[in-house]
């Protein structure tokens, strides 16, 4: 029973601990005015901004092993589980994107993807592999 107890607090304790690194939009990076929200599609498309919002939708797509944390100009925008994605808003113009995976015994595997050029409502995608 005591092995019981203790496997549901570690997975309670997992699941919590995923919920907090979910990616965030700032109230300062979106317009209220050019906000839709549509209730019926994936998160990516819960913010729908206008031609005038000034943000583009880009998409982590993981395909390694690990657990990734994800950066856009050295702001932490959330964390991508292995072999999925994680779409987040940024804002357009020049942009930094970056991902690091941390070992316990082990130097961290970082990605950087150089200065990139981000259209307002475009949709991008950056792939992580090994």
């Amino acid at each position: 029973m005591k092995r019981k107890t203790i496997a549901m607090v570690m997975l309670v304790s997992i699941i919590s601990a995923g919920t907090l690194f979910a990616g965030r939009v700032n109230a300062s990076e979106v317009n209220a005015s050019f906000v839709n929200t549509n209730r019926t599609a994936n998160n990516a498309s819960l913010i729908t901004p206008g031609t005038q919002s000034d943000l583009a939708l880009v998409t982590f797509e993981n395909y390694t092993p690990w657990t990734v944390q994800c950066y856009t100009n050295g702001h932490f925008r959330g964390v991508v589980l292995p072999m999925h994605s994680l779409t987040v808003w940024t804002g357009s113009g020049y942009t930094v994107l970056s991902g690091q995976a941390n070992f316990v015994n082990a130097m961290p595997a970082i990605w950087n993807s150089g200065l990139l050029f981000y259209y307002p409502g475009g949709t991008y995608s950056w792939r992580l592999a090994p």
